[in-house]
């Protein structure tokens, strides 16, 4: 008898609360409405081109003209519309996560959805552009002298056979407490080490993330070595300090200034052929740095720590990674970001996470290690002494032995 009046009560309690229970996402304007109107282009007739472009910018991190050429790369690849929700809108909901860092809940409140339907959507959707890292990674290991090394005196003939830059970064990182001491970095934060090569138009290459953020730059690259990354013969990519010198990264000179801001501080010029070596190497390796500086700035979820299981993280990396190529890749539509980083050497949003230790990651035979550095010392006496020919050249037309200023860009 009491078993039954147990039961009837509980009946009732239950439901009570499930034909009472608050409505939810019962908002009159739906996720496909606010879709609409987001790729409606008659709606900001009466703005400025730049303001339109930016509020789109805004919401996705691209242009609305990007958005849409994205849009059907992605369904040709394989995207399609679900019975309640479209392409576009599954698109929009990725691109507002990964844009804003923000959570599942509040997307779901935005777009009218559950929140399993968001998170099914926003899996979906990473799944299909990392399907399309076949076709977004560039490969310009045949294209020749890249651009901004041939004809520029500085660096041709000297990095000629320079095909890109490459150096780790470091991701917040949501690591469950029993296994974060193994993802702290000095810093004490929470990071995971990625690795990413680029191309001197910041374009990636190649990317390998996943590593603890306590990991070593060189330990990275060396797996990736052994995991299919490969360098055509007779090609490198500026490294910085923090790498092995070897036939495939070329590094600065080791205890002489590097970085562009500590020759800019003094406002003196190089004065021996490791710090002009140095100064150009580091004016050209700062493309990695300006690439990542771009990608973090368009997604904030690379900012702060996603709450997703560690898998979906490196997903989100690489997706993020993916979509900065497809947009560079566009080269019929400014973007402002890319503009500021290419006005900018010194980008605001460029972080260099290196550490210039002497590394033991790698070993390779003395000769070997011999004849790179043979290597780099032909090219920094070859562009020394190009350096100081030029200067007689240009005290001889102006007529005086004038002292000449530094130039940022030796």
């Amino acid at each position: 008898m009491i078993f039954a009046t147990v039961v009837t009560i509980c009946a009732a309690a239950v439901s009570t609360i499930w034909f009472n229970k608050t409505p939810q996402h019962n908002s009159c304007r739906t996720g496909d409405l606010f879709t609409r109107e987001l790729l409606d282009e008659s709606e900001d007739e009466d703005r400025d081109e730049n303001s339109e472009s930016r509020t789109f910018h805004e919401t996705t991190g691209m242009s609305r003209e990007t958005f849409k050429l994205f849009l059907r790369f992605l369904e040709r690849r394989g995207l399609r519309d679900g019975l309640k929700v479209s392409a576009a809108e599954k698109c929009l909901i990725t691109l507002y996560i990964l844009r804003d860092n923000v959570s599942v809940r509040n997307a779901a409140n935005l777009f009218q959805h559950s929140t399993a339907a968001i998170s099914t959507y926003f899996h979906e959707v990473l799944d299909q552009i990392i399907l399309c890292d076949d076709e977004l990674f560039q490969n310009r290991d045949n294209e020749g002298i890249p651009d901004p090394i041939k004809g520029n005196y500085r660096y041709d003939p000297f990095f000629k056979d320079c095909i890109g830059a490459l150096d780790g970064t470091l991701i917040p990182a949501f690591i469950e407490k029993e296994d974060s001491f193994k993802w702290r970095k000095k810093n004490h934060g929470i990071y995971q080490n990625v690795l990413g090569v680029v191309n001197f138009d910041m374009t990636f290459r190649f990317v390998y993330p996943g590593w603890q953020g306590s990991a070593h730059d060189a330990r990275i690259l060396a797996d990736a070595l052994l995991e299919g990354f490969s360098i055509p013969p007779g090609k490198y990519y500026l490294a910085d300090a923090g790498y092995p010198l070897t036939p495939y990264t070329l590094t600065p000179y080791k205890m002489k200034k590097y970085h562009l801001r500590e020759f800019s501080i003094d406002g003196t010029a190089p004065q021996c052929k490791g710090e002009l070596f140095n100064l150009r190497h580091s004016s050209l390796r700062n493309v990695v740095e300006r690439t990542f500086g771009v990608l973090k700035r368009r997604f904030k979820i690379l900012t702060k720590a996603p709450q997703y299981d560690f898998q979906t993280q490196i997903k989100i990396v690489m997706a993020c990674c993916l979509i900065h190529n497809f947009i560079r890749m566009d080269s019929n539509y400014s973007d402002w970001l890319f503009e500021d980083a290419e006005q900018n050497v010194e980008f605001e949003g460029a972080v260099d996470d290196s550490t210039e230790t002497e590394n033991t990651a790698m070993n390779h035979r003395e000769p070997s290690l011999r004849e790179i550095k043979r290597f780099r010392d032909n090219i920094a006496n070859a562009m020394w002494t190009d350096y100081n020919e030029r200067k007689r050249q240009m005290s001889r037309e102006l007529g005086a032995p004038r002292e000449l200023r530094f130039q940022h860009r030796q």
